[in-house]
């Protein structure tokens, strides 16, 4: 069973995205309400009787619990958070990391394949939030002076955009990063939860800069929609002087759906050399998992403690919007669905070499597990990281264990110095150190994830952005107890006229080593 291929999902109503304001607002309002008024009963539960997870603090179950619950609210009343218009251009003082910068949509021979779609049209100018080093830290690096769109986006001739960053020597990589969300929450901006991922990369002087790509979203743009746009970035940035060996595409969840995708376009019609490699943080890769014969057959996922939700009536609207007219055979298409029954052999032939983090207490284990293999199959270069008992998309998640999250990202810090070396970087930092994580008594640290890898430890990259601990990255509370505090460069603010990229945030000369809190023993 298939949806007809003359159905116009314009023309259906879009329930419950388009139901009266006040009724959500009732609904939430009631359904919130009454979770709150479950976390006394919970705190008791969990604290005498048994957590889903041994491992779990009190804390992280109440939490999950509550977000569980405010997840499934969301999705039955079709109730959409943290979200813009991605054809706005944002006030230029609500930005004080970051800058806003249009770049071309695709156009011409560049608009083919799965992206010249007949329903969905692509954008004359997509929207980026770029975030950048500060001034004295990329000074060294060149800037293009409005370069003239390729021959192939005439259209957008008349039109200009700021220039970008380009690449440079050593590690000075260039991110696009993709938000998670489900394709129906969240934003790019620097205000949105999900740039708590983009905003810690920085921290680590690996990139010159990451351009956080403001793609449509559902339900008012289906797919290929979001690949459209972020095709238009990397497109852009490798038409303007970038070296595609030194882009990293960054995505997770469903930004590393769209990752994927972006990655397969560009091997399938070579248009533009490969990017230097994907970085995919808990990524939606099989969408079609769930409806494996038709929309009405409902396969639940694993791991019921995770706090996505699953309730078949939302995620069937998730999944049909995501569609649009496209019946519903296209679901299991590669570009949709890459781990779908691992894809034919070679499906992955010639993909960028990937790193994969996920925990295997979150509902997208099984998908990314078949992705994983699929990969190892056609001999990709994939480096893979398995956290115990960690939910979806953990670095996104605030009240998570720090520990676990430092140590994640020291193993993403790891596979960045391979895509350094190999696009012709050393691979080390500017002061010329390589830290190497030890524990509070001097020693190794020990592994609090799985790892299907046996690359060596990263360094902690050192420049004038710099960390008094892994929470300050974040903007959290200090150790101390007090809140950590972003100082805006004000030398870049003035070079620009606009407000500062990044914050810095100093500390004192010394070993790397303190520049991050420590990763505790296995045993979490």
């Amino acid at each position: 069973m298939s949806l007809p291929e003359d159905l116009n999902m314009a023309a259906l109503p879009k329930q419950p995205y388009n139901s009266p304001r006040l009724m959500k607002w009732f609904y939430c309002t009631h359904r919130v309400g009454s979770s709150l008024a479950l976390l006394p009963y919970w705190a008791i539960k969990y604290a005498l009787g048994k957590r889903p997870r041994p491992s779990w603090s009190l804390k992280e179950t109440l939490l999950i619990d509550f977000t569980r619950r405010v997840s499934a609210i969301c999705d039955q009343a079709g109730v959409q958070h943290a979200v813009r218009d991605p054809t706005k251009e944002p006030k230029r003082d609500e930005l004080k990391e970051t800058r806003f910068e249009w770049v071309p949509g695709i156009s011409g021979e560049t608009c083919c394949g799965v992206l010249d779609d007949e329903e969905v049209k692509p954008l004359e100018k997509v929207g980026t939030f770029i975030w950048e080093r500060a001034e004295d830290v990329r000074a060294d690096y060149s800037m293009l002076n409005g370069k003239t769109p390729h021959a192939d986006d005439e259209a957008m001739s008349s039109l200009s955009f700021q220039p970008s960053i380009v690449g440079g020597e050593g590690g000075d990589l260039v991110g696009i990063y993709l938000h998670g969300g489900g394709y129906t929450h969240f934003s790019a901006h620097e205000h949105a939860q999900t740039s708590i991922i983009p905003r810690r990369l920085m921290q680590y002087d690996y990139f010159a800069a990451i351009h956080a790509v403001e793609y449509r979203m559902l339900p008012d743009s289906p797919f290929p929609a979001a690949v459209q746009d972020a095709v238009a970035v990397y497109v852009h940035l490798v038409r303007s002087g970038v070296p595609a060996n030194k882009i990293v595409v960054i995505g997770d969840s469903a930004g590393g759906n769209i990752a994927l995708a972006v990655a397969r376009w560009v091997r399938d019609h070579r248009q533009v050399p490969a990017p230097g490699g994907l970085l995919l943080l808990s990524p939606w890769c099989d969408p079609s998992r769930c409806f494996p014969d038709c929309m009405h057959s409902y396969v639940p996922r694993p791991n019921p403690e995770d706090y996505l939700a699953d309730a078949p009536a939302a995620r069937r609207l998730l999944v049909t919007s995501l569609l649009g007219n496209k019946p519903h055979e296209y679901l299991s298409s590669p570009y949709l669905s890459p781990a779908s029954s691992f894809g034919p052999h070679g499906s992955f032939d010639e993909f960028p070499p990937t790193f994969i983090h996920y925990g295997d207490a979150e509902r997208l284990i099984d998908e990314i597990e078949a992705l994983v293999c699929g990969m190892k199959r056609d001999r990709v270069d994939v480096d893979v990281e398995k956290t115990p008992d960690a939910v979806h998309d953990v670095l996104m998640v605030r009240f998570w264990n720090e520990n676990v999250r430092t140590h994640i990202y020291r193993r993403i810090c790891g596979w960045l110095d391979g895509v350094v070396k190999r696009a012709g970087g050393s691979g080390r930092s500017r002061a010329g150190s390589r830290a190497s994580p030890t524990n509070s008594s001097g020693g190794p640290v020990a592994s609090t994830s799985g790892s299907h890898s046996s690359r060596g430890g990263s360094n902690l990259r050192r420049g004038s952005v710099t960390v008094t601990a892994a929470a300050a990255a974040d903007g959290e509370p200090n150790s101390a107890g007090g809140e950590t505090k972003l100082r805006p460069n004000g030398t870049h603010a003035a070079a620009h006229g606009h407000s500062p990229p990044l914050g810095v945030i100093s500390v004192p000369e010394g070993d790397p080593q303190d520049e991050m809190e420590q990763v505790s023993g296995a045993g979490r």
